[in-house]
C-alpha cells in the first residue's frame, strides 16, 4: 500500500511540474502588441504599407491614416516596412510598443512598374504595349487642357470632342 501510494505522489508530481514547464514556455512567448504610425519625407501618412515580422509569416498593411497594429513574438523580433516607391525600413521591437517610421522616396523604382487593371508588373516583364508620356512634354505644349495635349501623342489614345464649341465635353478612349 504504501509503494502505491508514492507511485501516485510522483506521478501527481510528474504532472505538476509538465504543467509548470507549459506555463512558463507560454510566458516566455508572449505576444507583444505593437502599434504606430508610417510618415513620408513630407510628413503625410502612408496608407497601404506592408508591414510584416521578419523570419515569420506575421504581417499587416497600414490603414487609410497610415496607423498599424501587430501582434509580434517579442521584444526581440524585427518588422520590415516596404512599399512601392519608397525604401523599405527595418526596426527592431524592443521595448517600444508605438513605433513611428518616416519612409524615404526611392523615384528609381517608381519608373520600373507598370498599373495595370489588375494589378502591377514591372515594365519589362508584360508582353503587351506600354506607352508612356513625361510632364515635360507636356508643359511644352501651349493646349488649354491636359486632354487636349494628349491628341495625336499616343498610338492607341483617342481624344475626341462632344462638340465643336471650345468648352465641350472631351472624350478619351484607350483601346
Amino acid at each position: 500500500m504504501k509503494y502505491l501510494y508514492s507511485k501516485g505522489a510522483n506521478l501527481f508530481a510528474i504532472t505538476v511540474l509538465i504543467v509548470l514547464f507549459f506555463s512558463t514556455q507560454s510566458f516566455a512567448q508572449g505576444n507583444v502588441q505593437v502599434t504606430g504610425t508610417i510618415l513620408d519625407d513630407a510628413g503625410m501618412s502612408i496608407p497601404g504599407v506592408n508591414i510584416f515580422e521578419i523570419g515569420t509569416n506575421n504581417s499587416t498593411v497600414t490603414d487609410s491614416e497610415g496607423n498599424f497594429t501587430i501582434s509580434v513574438a517579442g521584444p526581440e523580433s524585427e518588422l520590415s516596412f516596404t512599399y512601392i516607391g519608397f525604401q523599405t525600413v527595418t526596426r527592431k521591437v524592443g521595448n517600444d510598443t508605438n513605433i513611428s517610421v518616416v519612409m524615404k522616396a526611392e523615384a528609381s523604382e517608381l519608373d520600373e512598374v507598370v498599373v495595370i487593371g489588375y494589378g502591377t508588373a514591372k515594365k519589362s516583364d508584360l508582353t503587351g504595349s506600354v506607352v508612356s508620356i513625361s510632364g515635360k512634354k507636356l508643359a511644352e505644349q501651349a493646349r488649354p487642357s491636359v486632354a487636349e495635349t494628349l491628341t495625336g501623342r499616343l498610338p492607341g489614345v483617342q481624344v475626341t470632342s462632344t462638340e465643336g464649341s471650345p468648352d465641350a465635353d472631351i472624350n478619351i478612349r484607350i483601346r
